[in-house]
């Protein structure tokens, strides 16, 4: 965590059959934003002014029977009194190949969030507009696959999308907030 004014640090975790009971930086407990099950279960968390510096991000779920996964992201600028619009969430089970996609209420200059996860066989093509951030697969035995990109909003809505190459996924997606519409930046 760089040492800017108006800090946030946003934490996707996932697990194949546990939502995680509490996420902390540096030992410090995030705030729970919202959760999504489906194949795979997501939380959403935050954490305002996190301590500057190198930290452990370290999450509690209540299984070890499949393999998690994290992505974090933090930002400068961020609107510390509301860091995060609302999360849009979903899940689908035997669609086939298919767009999964979300669209977020968000002002201008907001910077977007997503995470997905999906079976391990499959593959993810990041919409449009969107810059991936991270996109493998987890476990020893590769249990799922995960992606994960942002996008700066230009107006007041954002759709955040992924081309799965098969059936099953859960999606979120998230808004980060700023002072202004050009303050927010993401660093990580």
């Amino acid at each position: 965590i760089a040492d800017n004014n108006l800090r946030v640090l946003i934490v996707f975790h996932s697990h194949g059959n546990a939502f995680a009971s509490g996420v902390t930086y540096d030992g410090i407990p995030l705030t729970l934003v919202d959760s999504q099950t489906g194949d795979g279960r997501i939380t959403l968390w935050y954490l305002i002014n996190p301590p500057v510096g190198t930290a452990d991000i370290v999450a509690t779920h209540t299984s070890s029977s499949y393999v998690a996964h994290m992505q974090a992201f933090d930002f400068k600028g961020a609107d510390i009194t509301s860091p995060i619009r609302t999360a849009v969430k979903e899940a689908t089970t035997d669609v086939g190949s298919h767009t999964a996609d979300l669209t977020t209420t968000t002002v201008a200059g907001d910077i977007v969030i997503d995470y997905i996860t999906t079976n391990d066989d499959r593959s993810l093509t990041v919409g449009s507009g969107q810059t991936l951030v991270s996109d493998g697969v987890t476990g020893s035995s590769a249990d799922y696959r995960f992606g994960s990109s942002h996008e700066t909003a230009s107006g007041t809505s954002t759709v955040m999308s992924y081309v799965v190459s098969g059936s099953n996924h859960t999606y979120m997606a998230v808004p980060v907030t700023g002072t202004t519409a050009t303050e927010v930046v993401g660093l990580d």
